[in-house]
């Protein structure tokens, strides 16, 4: 008894001991709480502890209080506290995460520092533990310091956080020997450590003797003897460190490539030389990267054949340890050989469809084997089985049938082997037995590697914890290609890909066993989950996230798991798992592995069962064991036999069995009938990737068809349940009941924990953002007041019961409700099963969106309303409103109020149904009172838009009427009336008209896409762009993503959607994964596609396509290589006669991957053009034929001839043609002319909206019939009806077309290429042994170059080398008289050449010389010839090159062709580069216009002079002279200026302008006169620049209205007045100044004086009169005249006699003008120089920019990107871009280099020029 005392007493003890703890960690946490309550950013770098500290205390709860409840001995669950404190803590965890800033894209890992190391600070970014990077340790070897030093570096000595006193401590830990002597003796101190890193420099960082010792083990490197792959590996990675160490050191692999690749080659064995050799183009000079790649691409070639040949001898000479099996699938990427999809061979429809001869000649052809018809290997060596009807050692598709019983052609092949789905509870055995391949599930996908693998497999023993190393069973691999393919590193987090079992003889499925169980978590709570049933598994399997929600404690282990393949993936945690059935007291404990991800959804596909007659209220393991649902857990074969009962049920033939469990009864079984299921691929475990399915459906959905299609078993239930559960009350509402399955109603879990914790997660929002707080509550207590929702009683025991979570989507474009609250159906519950799964979905009743707007396109007046809250409009049952009930409260210290929402509810699966199927109910119910509402109601409305039409506004207005009186009697108004007739909107109330310009259709609220814009004002439709993000990088996913919200319905943006659909389709053919970075070219396509997307908005279609009723449809088609598609055209007239055409709707398709011909893509366009204009005239009010447009002759044929005649893919689609178009007429039309080509081809956003065929269509649509175009391809010219069933004939042409030698710009590989060609040809035709390999010989090489020649002689010389043929090679004149070969005498030669037979034929010289080749002047060949020859003369000059060509051929005109190579060799150009030129231009109207002078001027500086004090002595200093020319009478005024100062220069205009009056413009040369190169002439030029771009010089002009012009930098000729100017003043100045040194007085005097007499030149003689020696000067124009001239009249016709005194001066003035005119202007008539016009320089043209201090070849490279025409048109001035910068240039200071213009450079007429009025003089 004292001993119970005492125990109890030590438990109270350490009770209280345990709750004093759990005092402390509340504390604790709430120290973090206030933290998070108070946080400041500047407090961030303390949220990565604190987190780190939350997560700690957490665990210290769990263990402290699990110890409290033992030994309370509590029979709670789940404790109050427990649950208080999880609350805790997932809240302050959730709120630190959010403070957390954004993690960038990661950049490369840094190694960590070692562990003794003082800690870094914390990245908050991370959390991930990066393996301790050891410092190794270094004993003196110099081989050893570089990566010692390089690691030492990164880690220690450039670190920071480390005082020097520790990084001596960490350098002498790490050195040993020698190196510790070194620094043996200093201290471990902080001076000491820079001393002790120098020491170890000084010693070991010798370059030269690194260099030697890394030369010397190059050279040490032994040659392989024999080949091997790990030989080969270990050569390239020894050789390639020393090579990198040594890049270290020096540039070595730069400089001495030569070098390595000769040493590193000489160490390969002989087989690897040869192929090395071989690798190698002739002329290639190789690099040492390229052999290394080599070296390594062919180690795993000989690694690849050796596992390829062990593989199938491994399994059986070695036993294998014990593995544990699961069910492992990936991808197979084998390519069809005959079809090119992703499947075998066997298994081709197109293979099984020839008869069993031609399948035998197709496997030899492509060298597969005969017996499994794939592998390069022979039957004999074969593994797999023998022929089924005869055991022969050959594939039972290619047994021929005995001759007494001859196959008639094309009668049906023999029936493939079946194979049959990978099912779990076979056996060993029986999957041995079995013929299994495994293919992709979609064979159009592109094709993904697996990352990750999942698996099932159960255990052997009942003690999960003591593994073996590994398991495995007999299984043999599906196919040797899987082994391959199950290769994988990825992480758990990335989904897995699906791979599949496929079955061909029978649509075969085989349903695997699954049942529903109920499993513990740690609080010892039931949960459901749904296991699959394996007996031919070892171990069990649960999911990693069944396993998190469980919360269940894991023990490690690591074992292989391995399975279909041989494939195998590490497990590393298990756990016990405590499971019972749903039915009885069956309970059971089981271990099981933790694995990412098990498999996928289970069944592959929804099974049909409702002809199955399984019994009623029969105990289903899993009630829904037909619908695709995830699976849970596996259940292995440790318990899977303890769960089988004795009872069997057999359902009908052809369905599985029910087998009776402790879980209920399973279903397992095949299902062989394939009337009862669609035919399917079977599945095997493992996980797919779904996460851009949602996204792309909406996308794709728009480019099927709406057909017709009955319901589904669900779908039929549910309209049944609506039809007999449908009431209304008394206001006439409708009451509805919920389509709940009442079979899966017992297993919907607890949800209102997860309600709560969503409502709080609102209220911090709230908290946050009080607009959006008062508009929730806004929205809620609307909801009550209306009645839609009311407050019960709290949460009663009651069940089942379901709590919505909601939260707010707020629309700012919305014109009602900016903030809705939304519903969360799809929550799970505590049991993973969500309200929507309960619910039945409802077929879908409405029409759809195209017919709709289809619709609307045809009326004259259009209608559109919206149902004001549809949804609430429609009363749930009372007895079902306890699964609609939602937690609220005003304020978080309130408690939490429980509502029912009575009305149906945005949110569940079956409210669209529910909407729309009542208003087809109302229809039907009030149709007969309301009989115009009704065709609106059934074919007007989409969700609750109501779009309606009619051409008679008074019926339009009255159908509005029963619209709104019919749906009134449903409670339903309808609000946001817009229409384009005010007549009709006048009948419908003012407050219910909409108040936006523009109505969205098919608006979403929640997915941004690209739609329709009515604006019923304007009665067009325009297109709403979505707004994309900043691009950052460009991904796959991403363009995806982009490119799914292209919402277009009715197609009018096609040829923008298939730009963007035919690039992915470039990206999936390319192999990019998901997020993979796309390359510049792809990123930079992608980012001008979408950001052309904007220029859509500006786009406006009118709404009504038809004028009348009487109107013609006209489907046009067309096909490109990339896509093809169709589009259709509403021609109608108006009242007055005129024709109208308008683009009515288009679909498109892209081509598929693997390649058609173009005729059979005309025909695929032709078929969806057939079945566009069908599904537009059964789902839509256009109902009248159309005409069929098709640009190919083909196609007509085809559609025109009986469609048994051609092969099985021409003949389905003309059948599907002429049964879709047998009323219709088919018609050719011109490519030119064929709209549907922009579909086909795609087009950009910018060029769309000008394209009138587009819009359109063709302008002959409009005309008369009989002027439309007839086709003009007679039938003889059309292949015949045996082309398209004979095989493909390749031609030989009998001559080289000149595009051939277009292609290549030099002689010696276009020789290569045809001498390969000709060795092709030429070993086709011999056996192997005598066939010619390696490389070109000269003699191949020459016969080529023969062969070249004399097909270009039979193309330029026809008639000349008929003529030869017949004279037998006997030398005579040409054939006739007109011939340009008429002076040459010519014989042809044995080879077939014509030669020139002159007079050196008895010269001692080679054959080719006394007889040369004759060429003709103007093809490529002789071009490439020529330019050999100038090449290979080191570019000689013209005469140098022809007397080389001359040597062996004679060209036509050959001078004429040298000159042109040299003038056309760029390399030439360069050293003598000709500088553009351009006519003279027109001189600007200031030169020829009569003005007052100085109003038009030029400016410019020369100096410095130097000039001495006034008085005394001192230094003399610098000053300068500004000149001001006038540019009409060349007046000159001189300036001198001090600096070059802005001030001095504005000082200098200011007098200008005070003493010669205002100016208007003022030019200036840019300062170009100005370069020099000594650094005075540099600095005065930037001097002179900022001066005249100084912020005061700026002010100063637009004070005075000064329009400063600058003329091209480095061109004078544009300033020729004022340099002339310049250059007269500097004549006189240096004549009177000599040597002299003047003063500034004496300057000023000289200068004046100069001025005087420039003015005083004579610009033209004042009369004609020889005794008159007077000229017109201009001092004529600034004498006597006022500074500002006022208006006057013209007195040159006036009497003199009349005039006063003031009138004859005047006169005078006016004389002397027009004197100027007639005399001096038309002096400036003639050009001087550049007096013929030259071509124009092109934008993208390469050019050499003049640099007139530097030589011809140092002259920058540069590229034009913009001309500047004068206004004459002729380019003048260029910018170019060169790799320092952009410059603007005259074009004589530029030399465009002689490079033919390519197709993409613009040519003359598409060049984009800009004008600009520059000032040029003829000088």
């Amino acid at each position: 008894m004292p001993v119970k005392k005492a125990s109890k007493a030590s438990s109270a003890t350490k009770l209280k001991l345990l709750h004093r703890r759990r005092s402390n960690i509340l504390g604790s946490a709430m120290m973090v709480n206030e933290f998070n309550r108070t946080y400041e950013p500047a407090r961030q770098n303390q949220l990565a502890t604190q987190i780190a500290l939350l997560d700690e205390l957490w665990r210290d709860f769990l263990s402290t209080q699990e110890e409290i409840e033992i030994l309370e001995d509590s029979e709670e669950h789940f404790s109050e506290e427990r649950r208080d404190f999880q609350l805790l803590y997932l809240d302050l965890k959730g709120s630190l995460q959010s403070k957390l800033p954004t993690v960038p894209p990661a950049p490369p890992a840094q190694p960590r520092a070692p562990s003794s190391v003082c800690a870094l600070p914390a990245q908050p970014i991370t959390n991930v533990r990066l393996p301790e990077i050891k410092i190794p340790n270094f004993g003196g070897k110099i081989d050893d310091w570089v990566p010692f030093r390089d690691l030492f570096v990164s880690l220690i000595h450039s670190n920071q956080q480390l005082t020097a006193v520790q990084k001596m401590h960490y350098l002498r830990a790490s050195l040993t020997d020698e190196a510790a002597r070194i620094v043996s003796t200093l201290d471990i101190s902080a001076d000491d450590y820079q001393v002790a890193w120098n020491l170890l420099k000084d010693r070991f960082e010798n370059p030269n003797l690194l260099i030697k010792r890394h030369m010397s083990a190059l050279l040490a490197i032994s040659p392989i003897k024999k080949e091997s792959a790990s030989g080969l590996s270990e050569l390239a990675d020894s050789f390639d460190r020393h090579v990198q160490l040594l890049n270290k050191l020096e540039t070595v692999e730069e400089h001495w490539n030569s070098f390595l690749v000769e040493r590193l080659s000489s160490c390969l064995d002989h087989g690897s030389l040869r192929e090395w050799e071989t690798h190698l183009d002739d002329g290639q000079r190789p690099t040492y990267k390229q052999l290394v790649d080599f070296i390594h691409k062919r180690s795993r070639i000989i690694t690849t054949l050796m596992l390829s040949h062990t593989t199938s001898t491994q399994s059986e000479s070695k036993p294998s340890k014990p593995r544990l099996t699961a069910h492992v699938a990936s991808e197979n990427v084998k390519k069809c050989p005959h079809c090119k999809q992703a499947h075998l061979l066997f298994q081709c429809s197109g293979f099984q469809s020839l008869v069993p001869q031609q399948r035998f000649e197709f496997v030899k052809k492509h060298g597969l084997c005969i017996n499994c018809l794939k592998g390069a290997h022979l039957a004999k060596d074969c593994s797999s089985g023998s022929c089924k009807q005869c055991s022969k050692k050959h594939h039972s598709l290619l047994h021929l049938p005995p001759i007494s019983s001859a196959s008639v052609p094309g009668a049906p092949a023999a029936a493939p082997n079946q194979s049959v789905p990978v099912a779990f509870g076979q056996s060993a055995e029986a999957i041995g037995a079995r013929s299994y391949q495994v293919s992709p599930r979609d064979a159009n996908a592109a094709v993904r590697p697996p990352s990750a693998i999942s698996g099932a497999s159960p255990l052997a023993n009942s003690s999960f914890r003591t593994f073996p190393q590994s398991y495995s069973v007999g299984i043999p691999p599906i196919t040797s290609s899987v082994d391959s393919l199950v290769e994988t590193n990825s992480p758990p987090s990335t989904s897995c890909q699906s791979a599949e079992v496929t079955q061909h003889s029978r649509q075969n499925t085989v349903v695997l066993s699954t049942a529903v169980i109920k499993v513990k978590d740690a609080d010892n709570n039931d949960h459901f989950a749904r296991a699959l049933l394996d007996s031919g598994s070892q171990p069990s399997f649960i999911s990693e996230s069944l396993c998190q929600k469980l919360r269940l404690k894991r023990f490690k282990i690591n074992s292989p798991v391995s399975g279909i393949g041989q494939s195998t993936v590490n497990v590393h945690f298990g756990v016990t798992l405590s499971l019972a059935s749903r039915f009885g007291d069956h309970r059971f404990t089981l271990d099981c592995l933790v694995l990412p991800k098990l498999t996928v959804s289970l069944p592959s596909h929804h099974i049909n069962v409702s002809r199955w007659q399984i019994p009623r209220n029969l105990p289903m393991a899993d009630p829904q064991f037909n619908i695709s649902q995830k699976i849970d857990i596996i259940i292995g074969a440790e318990l899977f036999f303890s769960l089988l009962e004795h009872q069997q049920i057999s359902l009908a033939a052809g369905c599985p069995l029910l087998q009776k469990t402790v879980l209920g009864y399973i279903v397992c079984g095949k299902i062989s009938d394939p009337a009862l299921d669609p035919p399917a691929v079977q599945t095997s475990h493992i996980c797919t990737d779904d996460l851009l399915d949602k996204q792309l459906e909406r996308f794709w959905e728009i480019d099927n068809f709406d057909v017709g299609r009955s319901y589904t078993p669900d779908e039929q239930r549910c309209e049944d349940h609506f039809q007999q559960t449908i009431g209304r009350d008394t206001d006439g509402r409708y009451i509805v009941r919920l389509p709940l399955r009442e079979d899966m109603l017992p297993m919907l879990g607890d949800s209102y924990q997860l309600a709560f914790r969503r409502l709080q997660s609102m209220e911090k929002k709230f908290a946050v953002d009080e607009g959006l707080r008062i508009a929730y509550h806004e929205f809620l207590e609307e909801y009550e007041s209306l009645g839609h929702m009311e407050e019960v009683n709290p949460r009663a025991s009651r069940s089942p019961q379901f709590f919505l979570p909601h939260h707010a989507i707020h629309r700012p474009e919305s014109s009602t409700t900016k903030t809705r609250v939304v519903f969360d159906g799809s929550c799970r519950s505590s049991t993973s099963l969500s309200l929507n799964e309960v619910l039945f979905v409802g077929p879908t009743v409405q029409p759809a969106l195209y017919s709709t707007v289809i619709n609307i396109r045809l009326p004259r007046y259009a209608v559109t309303a919206d149902a004001e809250k549809m949804f609430r409009q429609i009363w749930v049952h009372p007895d079902d409103r306890k699964y609609q009930q939602i937690l609220f409260r005003k304020d978080p210290s309130e408690p939490v109020r429980i509502y029912q929402l009575k009305t149906v509810t945005y949110g569940l699966a079956s409210s669209p149904f529910h909407a729309t199927r009542v208003l087809n109910q109302l229809a039907t119910d009030e149709g007969e009172r309301f009989p115009l509402a009704v065709p609106v109601i059934k074919k007007g409305t989409y969700v609750d838009d109501v779009l309606a039409g009619d051409d008679d506004q008074v019926k339009l207005a009255e159908t509005c009427r029963q619209l709104m009186e019919m749906l009134h009697q449903a409670g339903f108004v309808l609000r946001k009336w817009a229409t384009n007739n005010t007549a009709v909107l006048a009948s419908v109330p003012r407050q219910l008209w909409e108040t936006k310009p523009e109505l969205e259709i098919d608006r979403s609220p929640t997915v941004k896409t690209l739609g329709l814009l009515w604006f019923p004002q304007s009665d067009t439709f325009q297109f709403k762009i979505p707004a994309l993000s900043p691009l950052d990088v460009a991904t796959k996913r991403l363009v995806v993503s982009e490119m799914s919200q292209l919402f277009d319905p009715l197609g009018l943006l096609g040829p923008v959607v298939m730009k963007a659909k035919t690039f992915v389709q470039v990206l999936w053919a390319e192999h990019w994964s998901w997020d993979d970075q796309l390359s510049e070219e792809h990123s930079s396509w992608w980012t001008i596609y979408r950001s052309e997307l904007k220029q859509l908005q500006a786009l406006s279609v009118p709404r009504r396509v038809v004028q009348n009723h009487h109107y013609s449809l006209h489907c046009f088609c067309d096909a490109s290589k990339a896509a093809y598609g169709c589009c259709i055209y509403v021609v109608s007239r108006d009242e007055l006669g005129q024709s109208h055409s308008h683009l009515l709707t288009a679909k498109s398709r892209v081509a598929p991957l693997r390649g058609q011909s173009i005729p059979r893509l005309e025909l695929c366009a032709a078929l969806l053009g057939s079945q566009l204009a069908d599904n537009l005239r059964q789902t839509t009010d256009f109902v009248e034929p159309p005409t069929f447009w098709v640009d190919s002759s083909i196609v007509l044929h085809w559609i025109k001839s009986q469609s048994n005649v051609w092969k099985v893919f021409v003949s389905n689609r003309i059948a599907e043609i002429q049964r879709l178009t047998k009323d219709c007429k088919w018609r050719h039309v011109p490519s030119e002319m064929n709209p549907a080509d922009r579909i086909s081809r795609g087009m950009m956003a910018s060029q769309i909206s000008k394209d009138d065929l587009w819009w359109h269509g063709p302008s002959f649509l409009k005309d008369p019939v009989d002027s439309w175009p007839e086709c003009v391809v007679s039938m003889p010219d059309l292949p015949d009806l045996q082309q398209e069933a004979c095989p493909v004939i390749a031609l030989h042409s009998a001559t080289v077309d000149q595009t051939l030698c277009e292609r290549f710009t030099d002689l010696s590989k276009l020789i290569r290429v045809v001498a390969r060609c000709y060795r092709f040809f030429n070993n086709a035709r011999l056996p192997q042994s005598d066939r010619t390999i390696g490389s070109l010989t000269p003699e191949e090489g020459e016969h080529a170059l023969k062969i070249l020649v004399r097909q270009v002689q039979l193309a330029s010389f026809p008639a000349e080398v008929h003529h030869y043929r017949s004279a037998q090679s006997v030398p005579s004149a040409s054939a006739t008289s007109k011939s340009p070969l008429k002076d040459l005498k010519l014989f042809m030669d044995q080879f077939g050449l014509l030669r020139l037979c002159g007079r050196l034929a008895n010269m001692k010289a080679p054959y080719d010389t006394r007889y040369p080749i004759l060429l003709p002047a103007d093809h490529r060949l002789s071009w490439l010839i020529a330019r050999s020859s100038h090449i290979r003369t080191l570019h000689g000059g013209p005469t140098l090159t022809l007397a080389t060509i001359r040597q062996r051929f004679w060209p036509v005109r050959g001078r004429q062709l040298a000159r042109k190579v040299v003038r056309q060799c760029v390399t030439c150009f360069r050293c003598q580069p000709r500088l553009a030129q351009q006519i003279m231009a027109p001189l600007p109207a200031v030169r020829v216009s009569p003005a007052r002078p100085f109003i038009h001027s030029g400016m410019d500086y020369c100096g410095p002079f130097l000039v001495r004090p006034l008085s005394g002595r001192g230094a003399s200093v610098k000053i300068y002279v500004g000149l001001f020319v006038c540019l009409v009478v060349k007046a000159v005024h001189l300036e001198v200026v001090a600096d070059l100062s802005s001030a001095a220069c504005i000082n200098a205009v200011k007098r200008f302008v005070a003493r010669r009056g205002r100016v208007l413009e003022l030019h200036c040369d840019n300062a170009t006169a100005f370069v020099g190169a000594d650094r005075e002439l540099r600095s005065m030029r930037e001097e002179f620049r900022r001066q005249f771009r100084s912020e005061d010089w700026e002010n100063f002009c637009v004070e005075s209205g000064i329009k400063f012009r600058f003329i091209p930098a480095r061109s004078p000729h544009f300033g020729g007045i004022w340099e002339a100017g310049m250059k007269s003043f500097k004549h006189h100045f240096r004549r009177i100044m000599g040597n002299r040194s003047f003063t500034v007085d004496q300057l000023q005097t000289v200068v004046a004086q100069i001025e005087s007499v420039l003015n005083s030149r004579p610009l033209s003689p004042l009369t004609d009169s020889p005794d008159d020696c007077s000229a017109l000067t201009p001092g004529h124009f600034l004498v006597g005249e006022p500074l500002v001239a006022i208006p006057e009249p013209d007195l040159a016709d006036v009497n003199p006699n009349r005039l006063s005194r003031l009138q004859e001066m005047k006169k005078s003035v006016q004389d002397l003008w027009r004197c100027w005119q007639l005399d001096y202007v038309s002096q400036l008539q003639q050009r001087r120089k550049w007096k013929r016009s030259q071509p124009d320089v092109r934008v993208g043209q390469l050019v050499l920019v003049r640099q007139a201090t530097a030589p011809p070849l140092q002259w920058p490279l540069g590229r034009i990107v913009e001309t500047v025409a004068g206004k004459d048109g002729r380019v003048r001035v260029v910018v170019v871009k060169t790799a320092a910068g952009q410059y603007k240039r005259a074009v004589t200071e530029i030399a465009v280099l002689p490079i033919a213009p390519t197709e993409d450079e613009p040519k003359d007429d598409n060049t984009t020029v800009s004008t600009s009025h520059q000032v040029e003089d003829d000088r």
